[in-house]
C-alpha cells in the first residue's frame, strides 16, 4: 500500500465574545436555490484535496438541490439534523464566492455547532470574506444560545490556521489520515486469507480496534 500524503487536522473549540457585523453581500444559505452553487464552489476551493467521500458528499450536494421533496423537509429540519443544511454565503453579482455551513450535533447531551465548508472563490481572496462568514456564523450560534464550537481545519493551510486562532479557537487533537493509493503493477500474492463478512460475534474486537483508533475527542459525532 503506498501513502497518499499525512494530513494532520487539528480540531479546535471556541467561546463567543463579539457580536460580528453583518456584511450587506453576507446572507444565509438559501436551500431553495443555493445548494448547486455551493457545491461548485467546494468542488473548486477543494478539488485538490478532495477523497472519494467528498466527491460523492459534492454530487449529493448538487443532487439534493434538484430534489424537491428533500428541499421541504430540509426546510423544516436544518437546525435539527446533522447534515449542512445552515450556513451563509457571500455572493457578488449574483455569483456565490463564498460560503461557510454550521452543523449541528449533539454530544453528551450538549447542544454543538460544526463549521464547515468554509470556502472563498480564489479569485476573491485576502479580502476579508472567509472572516466575516466566520464570524457570521459564530453569531449564529450565539443567538441560539451554543458555545460549545468546533471546527476541522488543514495543517497544511496556515492562513486559515491564523484566522482561526486570531478568532479565539484552541487547538484540542490533531489527526493523521492515509490514503491508500491501488498499485495496478503489484504481483497479485497467493495466500490462504479469505475475505468474509463479519461475523457478530468479532464486533466487540473490532469496536477496541476502533476506539483507539479513533478516541472519542476524534470521533465525538460518530455515534456507534
Amino acid at each position: 500500500i503506498s501513502t497518499h500524503g499525512a494530513i494532520i487536522y487539528p480540531m479546535t473549540s471556541i467561546t463567543l465574545t463579539a457580536r460580528a457585523d453583518t456584511h450587506p453581500n453576507l446572507r444565509p444559505l438559501s436551500i431553495m436555490r443555493d445548494l448547486p452553487a455551493v457545491a461548485d464552489l467546494i468542488e473548486l476551493c477543494f478539488s485538490g484535496t478532495m477523497d472519494s467521500e467528498g466527491k460523492r458528499y459534492v454530487q449529493e450536494m448538487r443532487r439534493a438541490g434538484r430534489d424537491n421533496s428533500f428541499i421541504k423537509w430540509a426546510n423544516r429540519a436544518a437546525e435539527t439534523t446533522s447534515l449542512p443544511l445552515t450556513g451563509y454565503i457571500w455572493e457578488e453579482n449574483g455569483d456565490i464566492i463564498g460560503n461557510a455551513s454550521l452543523v449541528p450535533f449533539r454530544r453528551n447531551k450538549q447542544r454543538i455547532y460544526l463549521i464547515a465548508n468554509v470556502a472563498v472563490h480564489p479569485s476573491h481572496r485576502r479580502k476579508g470574506i472567509a472572516r466575516a462568514l466566520t464570524e457570521r456564523a459564530l453569531q449564529h450560534a450565539h443567538e441560539k444560545k451554543v458555545t460549545n464550537i468546533w471546527l476541522h481545519v488543514r495543517a497544511d493551510n496556515p492562513e486559515a490556521v491564523d484566522l482561526y486562532t486570531k478568532l479565539g479557537f484552541t487547538e484540542r487533537a490533531q489527526r493523521t489520515s492515509w490514503q491508500a493509493v491501488t498499485d495496478r503493477h503489484a504481483p497479485i500474492l497467493e495466500t490462504d486469507f479469505a475475505i468474509t463478512n463479519r461475523h457478530p460475534l468479532f464486533w466487540q474486537t473490532q469496536l477496541k480496534w476502533l476506539s483507539r483508533l479513533y478516541p472519542d475527542q476524534l470521533a465525538w459525532h460518530r455515534d456507534l
